[in-house]
């Protein structure tokens, strides 16, 4: 393992600490997606049933027992107190925009490292062939053996970038994909709730 880290060189420590970094912060968002979408649907028909009625305070008070992406834009629509929809719309969109930005928090870190992975790879891998051709005219009596071992040794950030870089950028579409359901789907119940709240 050390000789692997020796061969790779700083810059292969810098891949290895930017690629942790980013798993951290994947757990952390996938942790919190779980949190805001993964609420189930019973809570919210109910919630439905109690505004359907007239009974927006326990509405209310149902919604702000679930933290959760949906639960905190629904109690929204219950507060906004606005029946006519274009003014409901109005009011509920900044929310609704706010929510959405903070859902997508981190993904352009996440995109960043795993798009720079690979270039610093092949930095690595650039910086080690120099020095080795470098070291070899230094010496006269170069050999063949010594050449494909400095090469090989060089390739190793580049090999190691991209490893890195592939599943973080997986990952990354996963994550944008769970946002933009969960988003279209408060988006929908959004919508059921004005219909239900608003006369025109």
């Amino acid at each position: 393992m050390s000789q692997f880290l020796q061969s790779g060189g700083p810059v292969l420590l810098a891949i290895i600490a930017l690629s942790t970094v980013c798993w951290i912060i994947i757990g952390i968002k996938w942790l919190t997606l779980m949190q805001e979408c993964s609420q189930g649907r019973l809570w919210i028909n109910n919630a439905m049933q109690l505004a359907r009625f007239g009974n927006l305070w326990q509405a209310s008070a149902l919604c702000q027992s679930h933290q959760c992406l949906v639960g905190r834009l629904i109690n929204a629509c219950l507060l906004t107190h606005e029946p006519q929809r274009r003014f409901f719309s109005q009011q509920l969109m900044p929310i609704f925009e706010a929510e959405s930005i903070s859902l997508q928090k981190n993904m352009n870190i996440i995109t960043c490292i795993g798009t720079l992975l690979p270039l610093l790879g092949l930095l690595g891998t650039v910086l080690g062939m120099s020095e080795t051709f470098s070291a070899l005219t230094m010496h006269s009596a170069a050999q063949t053996g010594e050449i494909a071992g400095g090469i090989s040794s060089a390739l190793i950030t580049t090999q190691t970038g991209l490893v890195m870089a592939l599943p973080i950028l997986l990952m990354h579409h996963m994550l944008n994909s769970r946002i933009r359901r969960c988003i279209d789907q408060a988006d929908l119940t959004i919508r059921q709730f004005q219909t239900i709240l608003c006369k025109d």
